[in-house]
């Protein structure tokens, strides 16, 4: 029984093999649909799909044969590598090839065989699509098509396979990958909170020496006091924007809301804020309708209040007007802070939001967090957050909360 010829290619074709990972795996009802198919219209008792490797062949679907594997000396198959297309043999025991071949002169006692190859995209030959008989007869002309075209099934069932094998491995991979970032990212939040947490007690130590110095009645120990208190202001306010972005960016920002007076809202910020804008020359007023009632976290709501209030207080010039404004709008209620500022440009608009993004007015400049952090508790809260403006007409920063329901 001559054994048959490996192709010139047989390191290649192998690695096309492998690269399908398809070898050992499990029966699957795809392949065994279409060896079962084979089988009925070719009326042969045996199909397979057959897999070439090195030293055996595998059978990934097979009907009839009861095995999964074969020595490759003994293989039919493997004749069928060196042959184009559909290979077919009417009678095995009148070809010199296989007369002698253990499957023909014993069990299973095959006579037929029809073999169409499974070649890859790239033109290496993997295997073979077969139909196998016990006597010796031929295809008809619509059975052989049946073949061929089902060959080429089977082929795309691999690519198939293959491309989701790959995503799959891709899926974990990354997966992984963004586990270990999320650690990275975890560890790096807990890490900031703690220190911005830990440096508020020695700042409100340095706080208070600084009071203590200011009342003293040398003048420049009093100056020198007063731009200390000034630096530890500044730095409490960063502190506080610091631990605010990790909480948000932790989705661990606390909202618990509450019905909130909107005039009791715009009355605490003309409170804190109307001594800063009268020394800066500015006009602090409201338009707020009396009626509108909040459901939001009061602390959160004013939060974002004070940080609209005070970039507008930097953009604003000496003689300039701020409006507070509350209104009932959409089923919400609106809260807007106007300015007489320089305005903002289309493209600062869109990045406004952003964090650390910051824009130099009248010589302040923030942590570019504060917007970040009030448009996150805004969307906490269940409402939204924009603004509107054009250069030199001024800016208004507005966002919206939920109406409290009313009472009966």
């Amino acid at each position: 029984m001559p054994a048959a010829c490996l192709p010139p290619n047989e390191r290649e074709r192998l690695a096309a093999l492998a690269s399908y990972q398809i070898l050992d795996t499990p029966r699957e009802p795809d392949f065994d649909a279409i060896t079962e198919l084979v089988a009925q219209i070719c009326g042969t008792p045996f199909a397979v799909i057959n897999l070439i490797g090195e030293g055996r062949q595998f059978f990934k679907s097979e009907v009839g044969l009861g095995v999964r594997e074969t020595p490759l000396d003994s293989s039919i198959c493997a004749h069928a590598l060196l042959q184009p297309g559909l290979f077919v043999v009417p009678d095995l025991t009148a070809d010199a090839r296989f007369v002698d071949n253990p499957l023909v002169y014993a069990g299973p006692g095959l006579r037929f065989y029809a073999g169409q190859l499974l070649q890859t995209a790239d033109g290496y030959d993997i295997g073979t699509l077969c139909a196998l008989d016990t006597r010796p007869r031929d295809l008809s002309p619509m059975q052989r098509d049946a073949l061929k075209t089902l060959g080429r099934h089977v082929m795309s069932l691999l690519e198939l396979r293959k491309l989701a094998e790959r995503d799959r491995r891709r899926l974990t991979e990354q997966t992984a990958r963004n586990r270990e970032l999320d650690g990275a990212l975890a560890g790096h939040h807990r890490i900031s909170a703690m220190v911005a947490h830990d440096l508020r007690s020695p700042l409100g130590v340095i706080a208070l020496g600084a009071q203590m110095l200011g009342d003293n009645q040398d003048g420049q120990v009093a100056s020198v006091a007063n731009r200390i208190s000034r630096a530890v202001a500044s730095m409490q306010a960063l502190l506080a924007d610091l631990l605010d972005f990790e909480q948000a960016h932790a989705d661990a920002l606390r909202v618990t809301p509450v019905r909130v007076e909107g005039s009791a809202v715009v009355h605490a910020a003309l409170e804190a804020f109307g001594p800063l804008a009268e020394a800066s020359g500015i006009t602090l007023r409201s338009e707020a309708h009396p009626d509108v009632v909040l459901l939001a976290d009061e602390r959160r709501v004013q939060q974002v209040v004070a940080n609209l209030i005070g970039n507008a207080l930097k953009a604003t010039p000496r003689g300039g007007t701020i409006t507070i404004g509350i209104a009932e709008t959409a089923g919400a209620a609106r809260i807007a802070v106007s300015d007489d500022g320089p305005g903002i440009s289309a493209a600062d608009q869109r990045r406004v939001f952003d964090p650390y993004f910051t824009k130099e007015v009248g010589g302040a400049k923030g942590t570019g967090l504060g917007l970040t952090i009030s448009k996150r508790i805004v969307e906490a809260s269940g409402g939204q957050m924009g603004v509107e403006s054009a250069p030199g007409r001024g800016a208004t920063f507005w966002f919206t909360t939920p109406l409290a329901p009313t009472s009966a």
